[in-house]
């Protein structure tokens, strides 16, 4: 039976909360096994960053807590199995982004996207402006260091015409 995990996959945003996330799986799923009732929720809290363990306690809270525990080994291989199936998309910027430009651009990429996509982003001042991006095997630069590398090299003739007076 499948569940609905779009709580716990929203939470997903970075390369980095997918790592995170799938290492608290792994560990759940190792020592949830033979755990009582009540330690299992320790468990949980240990083993998973707050927000993931709270959306997924947020999930199961409306089961009786006697029932919260099987739920959850339920749903751990499909959870799993869902955070598996996301993909990376790379992207490198000019600038260092704030809190809430990753957020804004989450929400794009959920739009236009999908939520099993998260962003691996870095920061390389060399760019100038705008991004370079990479995303299941397809790049694309879109830097401004590119777009004047590219009318230098369309412009080269007219540009060395107009420095020096002579065509080459």
């Amino acid at each position: 039976m499948e569940t609905n995990s779009i709580s716990i996959i929203k939470e997903v945003r970075t390369k980095e909360d997918l790592r995170s996330l799938q290492i608290g799986l792994e560990e759940l799923a190792l020592n949830i096994y033979g755990t009582g009732e009540k330690a299992w929720e320790k468990i949980l809290e240990n083993a998973l960053p707050e927000r993931f363990s709270a959306a997924l306690l947020k999930l199961l809270g409306e089961l009786p807590p006697e029932e919260r525990l099987a739920k959850f080994k339920e749903i751990l291989p499909e959870l799993k199995n869902k955070i598996a199936q996301m993909r990376v998309l790379k992207i490198d910027l000019a600038f260092e982004p704030t809190g809430e430009f990753l957020e804004d651009l989450n929400q794009w990429i959920d739009q236009e996207l999908g939520l099993e996509v998260v962003l691996d982003v870095g920061y390389e001042k060399a760019l100038l402006g705008g991004a370079r991006m990479a995303l299941d095997g397809k790049y694309g630069d879109f830097s401004a260091a590119r777009l004047l590398e590219n009318i230098l090299l369309d412009e080269k003739e007219k540009i060395l015409q107009e420095l020096i007076g002579k065509p080459h």
